[in-house]
């Protein structure tokens, strides 16, 4: 389970105190240029991002690198991608209850 500490001051736990962020997914397809998400993820996330392979929507053409979407998709840090090492939710199972904001960064269902 990756839960991350946030200073996002609304994601709360129920006590009262700093809430959590969750991101099993990152990535969006909207290209907004206000986006933090996206920024963070050409910027100092770029190298982490890039070593998961798992982008969304994978197939046999993007495992080509000599792909025309090899360099828009597999190289663009911001593309979505599945982190499955962070689903492991058997952590959360025994603990109190916590605030958790799941995916800020990303779009989880692609609508902007």
């Amino acid at each position: 389970m990756s839960l991350n500490r946030t200073n996002i001051e609304w994601a709360l736990n129920p006590d009262g105190t700093q809430g959590f962020s969750w991101n099993p997914i990152t990535g969006c397809l909207n290209g907004c240029d206000y986006c933090y998400a996206r920024k963070l993820a050409n910027t100092r996330l770029k190298d982490r991002y890039l070593l998961n392979a798992k982008v969304a929507d994978i197939d046999q053409q993007l495992r080509d690198p000599n792909s025309p979407l090899w360099d828009k998709v597999v190289k663009d840090p911001f593309y979505p991608r599945f982190w499955e090492d962070r689903m492991n939710l058997r952590s959360l199972v025994k603990s109190k209850p916590k605030g958790i904001f799941t995916c800020d960064m990303s779009d989880l269902f692609g609508i902007g």
